[in-house]
C-alpha cells in the first residue's frame, strides 16, 4: 500500500483526494497481480484518467 500511495503522490504531483481511494484500492490489487512490478505500476497510473486530471485548487488564484 505505502510503495503505492507513494509513487501515485509522486506521479499526479498532490495528495490523494478521498474519492481516489477506489482507485488506489484497485491499484494496489494490479501492482500485486503484476509481481510487484514498478515499472507496471508506473505505466498504470500514468496511462490513468487520474494522472491527466486537473487539481481545481491547483489552477485557482496565483500569478500567470
Amino acid at each position: 500500500r505505502c510503495v503505492v500511495q507513494r509513487m501515485y503522490n509522486a506521479a499526479v504531483g498532490r495528495e490523494i483526494a478521498w474519492g481516489e481511494r477506489y482507485y488506489l484500492d484497485w491499484l494496489i490489487d494490479a501492482f500485486a497481480d503484476d509481481g510487484y512490478s514498478i515499472p507496471a505500476l508506473m505505466r498504470r497510473i500514468a496511462t490513468s484518467e487520474n494522472f491527466f486530471a486537473v487539481n481545481p485548487a491547483a489552477t485557482s488564484g496565483g500569478t500567470t
